[in-house]
C-alpha cells in the first residue's frame, strides 16, 4: 500500500505530458495519418488484448510499436 502511495504523484505527473509524433524524413499531415490508420488497422485485426485497462495498455502499446517500426518517435508536446 505505501508503495501505491508514493507512486501515485508519478503516475499523476507522468499521466499529464503530451506527445507528438515527428518523423525524421517528412512532416507530412497525410502521409502520417495514412500510417496511423494502417497501424491501427494492424493492431485491431492482430488479436484480442484482453478486456479493462490492461487490454487498452497492450493494444496502445502495440500501436506504438508499430509507429516506431515505420520510423517514428515521440516527442514532448511543448
Amino acid at each position: 500500500m505505501n508503495k501505491l502511495i508514493g507512486l501515485l504523484p508519478f503516475l499523476l505527473i507522468t499521466g499529464c505530458t503530451q506527445y507528438i509524433w515527428r518523423h525524421n524524413e517528412h512532416n507530412n499531415q497525410a502521409t502520417f495519418r495514412r500510417d496511423a490508420y494502417a497501424c491501427e488497422r494492424d493492431m485491431r485485426q492482430s488479436g484480442y488484448y484482453g478486456s479493462g485497462i490492461s487490454g487498452q495498455i497492450n493494444a496502445q502499446n502495440f500501436q506504438e510499436r508499430c509507429m516506431f517500426a515505420r520510423g517514428y518517435y515521440k516527442e514532448e508536446k511543448k
